[in-house]
């Protein structure tokens, strides 16, 4: 949302199974104009389906599922940059440490570049500081911009983005915003 708040055209590619890139944009309000495309493409031919659309589009981003699968491999062949969401769990940990292991095993092949983008943080609580130590020891940046556990993500599943909730989503849209500013910088590029 905020890369599409710039006037450039971005394209959504839900490649997981369970469609919730999807489902967002079909019970999205008509009246509400949206900036971004949404297509459906859970399959494991990433690599091949998605460049096509680079001439369309100035960004791309593949939602993909969150457990490592033949799909999420083919989305990271596709990709230049990954962000891999961690929650505040001991099974998160657990699932991002494969996917870590497959960029890793990607970097040898291309260009990747990979951060760890910590979620569902609560906030004031400790756990979200445990789980920065617990992936410190991965050669990845985590990022410093953290997605809190916040009831505007939630009800943005009713088709809104968080940017548009008024006061609901003021710290969400924040958190956004700061996101978007910190990828900016890491990656050494003035504007989107």
């Amino acid at each position: 949302w905020e890369i599409a708040a710039t006037n450039k055209r971005v394209l959504i590619v839900d490649s997981d199974p369970q469609g919730s890139c999807n489902h967002w944009a079909s019970v999205r309000p008509e009246d509400l104009e949206c900036p971004i495309d949404i297509v459906s493409m859970p399959r494991k031919t990433l690599h091949k389906d998605v460049p096509p659309f680079s001439e369309q589009y100035d960004h791309i981003i593949i939602d993909t599922p969150p457990r490592t699968a033949a799909i999420t491999r083919s989305a990271l062949v596709a990709a230049d940059i990954a962000i891999c969401p961690v929650s505040p769990s001991s099974f998160d940990l657990s699932a991002v440490q494969e996917t870590l292991a497959m960029i890793d095993e990607l970097q040898s092949m291309k260009e990747l570049k990979c951060f760890i983008l910590i979620t569902r943080a609560v906030v004031r609580s400790v756990l979200s500081g445990e789980i920065r130590e617990a992936l410190s020891e991965y050669e990845f940046p985590i990022l410093d911009s953290v997605q809190h556990h916040r009831i505007a993500y939630a009800e943005s599943a009713a088709g809104y983005a968080v940017q548009e909730m008024g006061r609901d989503g003021v710290r969400a849209t924040a958190e956004m915003k700061a996101l978007s500013k910190e990828l900016l910088k890491r990656l050494e590029i003035k504007k989107w």
